[in-house]
């Protein structure tokens, strides 16, 4: 499986890639992007299974992201957040835009391993 981790922190990349390696995915093939736009790039060449994204990001953001990949393919992927956003509106639109979860920060392991291995089995 392949998972693509978009974050303009280089830290919160790590930190999420940590915490999916230690939840039983670290067999799978990892990739980061720093904003929407890099995402895209790296999409055009190499297609995640799996897409966590930040909400707040330079240039394109998450919700913007997920519009984008929805248009092009589909629900081919499942798409997540990780982010600190809080207003419930904008996290109601992300679930309708169809985003698999939405997980504030800080999370800890097991939640993001829990978050993922449901959207996970939900799209299969």
């Amino acid at each position: 499986m392949n998972i693509l981790i978009v974050d303009d922190s280089p830290a919160i990349q790590t930190i999420v890639r940590r915490a999916l390696e230690k939840e039983g995915f670290a067999d799978h093939e990892f990739r980061t992007a720093n904003s929407g736009m890099a995402a895209l790039d790296i999409i055009e060449s190499w297609v995640p299974d799996l897409v966590l994204t930040d909400w707040h990001m330079p240039g394109m953001g998450g919700l913007e992201l997920l519009q984008v990949l929805r248009q092009t393919h589909g629900t081919s992927m499942v798409i997540g957040f990780v982010t600190t956003e809080s207003v419930k509106d904008r996290l109601d639109e992300a679930v309708r835009n169809g985003a698999a979860f939405v997980l504030p920060k800080p999370f800890t392991d097991a939640q993001l391993g829990d978050a993922v291995r449901a959207a996970l089995s939900n799209h299969a």
